[in-house]
């Protein structure tokens, strides 16, 4: 399992790495990074210490409740985390620290109070501005060190406060003083205070929160279980299904909705993709209106089926399937009952079609797709063959419908079963309607074959001949 560390200008990454080595270390959380990393590595333990403010949207309180509804410890302390951690604690989020303690108390209450303009990774994100929680800190330690009279300390701050995050500064600071009448020799005294006494409190609980997570009991480390149940809300599923971004099997990182982007433009079947894609939405749609719920066995049967269409012949191939198509085992269980749900509703279409199983919706869509016509003539020729020869002294291996199976599968790759369910769902009136198709088949294969023998055993000039005649007698 893994520690999560999203980390910036709190505290310098060498300084944090003293303390925890063996971490993750992330830049500062952006929207939909935790969903992203938990979905993708197995994960006991997030550290939210910074996250984005305006460059570019907030990590979402949904995104923590989901990782602690899956088990994950979310920490939280210093700057982003301390707020997030304060309006998730009832959830189960751990605050750590003095800023933690001031949001869970209400005593300070915006994100403002923790933002700060400050440079990117590749500079370290030097600080450019002054977060407001360390001009409270150095303020009320120097109010409470006799340095500083309270009133005035309240004075600076509701300054402080006023400034724009990115224009806080100790020289605005200052200069607000100055505007609003405060006599040179307080100014002096606050300068002093700011300038000789700094208190970095965002450092000071990044350090606590990090050296918790560091001596933390071994029984208090992994997974936990969840103590509620998460609802997972429709701007939370647009969250996860959109922005999350997944790794490829060649290490690119990329958000879900650019992969559907991409795929709509690219793709040359996309019309024919989305539609058989909404298609299953609105089944699960229907299903879920008409509350129709598979059973286990149903469940079962659909992952069987599932996995025998993609040749996935052990649970490691399942496994390995689920993690190149980024499916953790919830939402592939979702996608089996989804799938099952859909052939609940397609055989009670076909147990209300009467005696035609269905046979017009196929037909019909052969029909729009333009195929039609080729796969009616090919019917047709097999139909006179089979007639024409189904009296012929056959082996008895015609009459095994295991073998009758096997050897249309090796001569067509199309996947059958001679079963009663496959029968139902493929508009067959039962199994032996499907096992005398089948023979049909078998026996046109075969006279297919012979008469290819012969001509080919014929050479060349009766070939020849042939279809000269056969031309001749066209016209």
């Amino acid at each position: 399992m893994t520690t999560i560390v999203y980390l910036g200008p709190s505290l310098p990454i060498e300084e944090a790495r003293e303390i925890l080595p063996d971490a993750t270390y992330r830049p500062p959380a952006a929207q939909a990074d935790i969903v992203s990393a938990i979905e993708s590595e197995p994960v006991d333990t997030v550290v939210l210490i910074d996250g984005t403010f305006r460059q570019s949207l907030s990590v979402w309180h949904s995104e923590i409740c989901y990782a602690l509804s899956e088990g994950i410890r979310v920490m939280g302390a210093s700057s982003m985390g301390a707020l997030r951690a304060a309006e998730t604690a009832e959830y189960g989020a751990i605050g750590i620290g003095r800023i933690y303690d001031w949001y869970k108390t209400g005593k300070v209450t915006g994100d403002d109070e923790v933002a700060l303009l400050h440079g990117d990774e590749s500079q370290g994100y030097r600080g450019l501005s002054e977060p407001l929680v360390n001009i409270r800190a150095t303020l009320e330690d120097a109010v409470e060190d006799l340095r500083l009279d309270a009133s005035l300390a309240r004075s600076t701050i509701a300054i402080a406060k006023r400034l724009f995050f990115p224009e806080r500064s100790i020289g605005a600071i200052l200069l607000g003083l100055s505007e609003g009448g405060v006599e040179e020799a307080d100014r002096s005294t606050v300068e002093a205070c700011l300038r000789e006494h700094y208190v970095d409190q965002k450092k000071l609980d990044a350090v606590e929160c990090l050296r918790f997570v560091a001596t933390a009991p071994s029984h208090e480390r992994g997974r936990r279980t969840p103590t509620f149940d998460f609802t997972r809300s429709y701007v939370f599923e647009t969250l996860y299904n959109l922005d999350r971004s997944v790794t490829t099997q060649h290490g690119n990182a990329v958000p879900l909705q650019d992969i559907a982007e991409h795929v709509a433009l690219h793709h040359p079947e996309f019309g024919s993709l989305i539609e058989a894609a909404l298609n299953r939405g609105v089944l699960a749609f229907i299903a879920s209106v008409l509350d129709v719920h598979p059973g286990r066995d149903d469940l079962e049967e659909e992952r069987r089926r599932f996995a025998q269409a993609r040749q996935l012949t052990a649970e490691a191939d399942v496994q390995a399937w689920r993690k190149i198509n980024h499916l953790n085992a919830r939402e592939f269980d979702r996608l089996i009952g989804q799938l099952a749900a859909a052939r609940a509703l397609r055989r009670w279409l076909l147990s209300n079609r009467g005696l035609d199983r269905g046979v017009k919706y196929v037909l019909d869509e052969l029909r729009l797709n333009g195929e039609y016509p080729r796969w009616a003539e090919a019917a047709a020729e097999e139909h006179v063959i089979a007639t024409a020869y189904g009296d012929a002294d056959y082996s008895a291996a015609l009459q095994d419908p295991v073998f009758l199976v096997a050897d249309h599968v090796a001569a067509t790759g199309c996947m059958v079963e001679a079963a009663p369910e496959w029968a139902f769902d493929a508009g067959f009136e039962d199994a032996e309607g499907v096992v005398e198709a089948l023979r049909r088949a078998a026996i046109s294969r075969d006279v297919r074959g012979r008469i290819r023998e012969v001509l080919e055993s014929a050479g060349s000039e009766l070939l020849d001949g042939l279809i000269h005649g056969a031309e001749d007698g066209d016209r």
